[in-house]
């Protein structure tokens, strides 16, 4: 599929200051590059996660650096990315051995077969869910797409 990206596409996006219509923004937005599981939508609902628009902007990373990137590939694509990440104050990074531990914490159904939430993108290392950020996410490789399995609080894991 062709990619779009560039931060001028972005900046042309509406950033809502609340979470209430994730899912039509999400498909008016997203399509074609980053699926937003319903999973991830209920989360965002009860999300306690005092910057909204963080998870909004952290969705349009996704869409105009990070699907090009694994898409297209190529050392600038990945260091644009990882900067821009920086500047919104977010590390992307595996989950880790969570996924063994918490199975089913970890897993959605996509594409009628379960799969694991195996990356996050994150801010801040407090458990109080107003302070801390995280977007769980996994790389399916037949839609080209990264698919948000879970926003914007913890799942569990070896701290929890």
């Amino acid at each position: 599929k062709a990619v779009k990206g560039g931060t001028a596409q972005a900046h042309a996006t509406p950033i809502p200051e609340q979470l209430d219509d994730l899912a039509t923004w999400a498909r008016d937005n997203l399509s074609g590059f980053v699926v937003v599981h319903n999973r991830a939508v209920q989360g965002a609902k009860k999300s306690e996660f005092m910057d909204p628009s963080l998870t909004y902007k952290a969705l349009l990373l996704l869409r105009d650096l990070y699907v090009p990137m694994r898409v297209e590939g190529g050392k600038e694509r990945k260091e644009a990315f990882e900067l821009a990440a920086r500047e919104l104050g977010l590390e992307n990074s595996p989950v880790g051995e969570a996924v063994k531990q918490y199975p089913t914490e970890y897993t959605v159904n996509f594409g009628g077969l379960p799969r694991t939430i195996d990356w996050h993108l994150k801010k801040g290392d407090s458990r109080e869910p107003r302070h801390c950020f995280r977007l769980h996410s996994f790389w399916d490789e037949d839609s080209q797409c990264i698919v948000v399995g879970w926003l914007t609080s913890h799942l569990r894991n070896s701290l929890s």
